[in-house]
């Protein structure tokens, strides 16, 4: 997948947002919305920094320019992002 971004509303306060790599690592992952905000990040299995980081804004955003991803939030898989 390259260059896709999805938009998550804010279901609950606080409502927490996961994003795992699917695979081989992911680059130029972005999050914006969230407590913990990541700017043109990598992801791979051994380091998993996506995992339970909390929607602060009413809508986040996640981008991928390189890679997959799996993005769950409120405890239940939401997208799948082929490569």
């Amino acid at each position: 997948m390259e260059n896709e971004t999805i938009t998550v509303e804010q279901t609950v306060e606080w409502g927490l947002l996961s994003v795992f790599c699917l695979g081989a690592p992911a680059s130029g992952i972005d999050e914006k919305g969230v407590q913990y905000p990541l700017s043109h990040a990598s992801l791979s299995a051994e380091f998993p920094l996506g995992v339970s980081n909390h929607i602060i804004e009413p809508k986040a955003r996640i981008t991928v320019r390189k890679g997959a991803l799996i993005v769950g939030w409120s405890c239940r898989l939401v997208a799948l992002f082929p490569r």
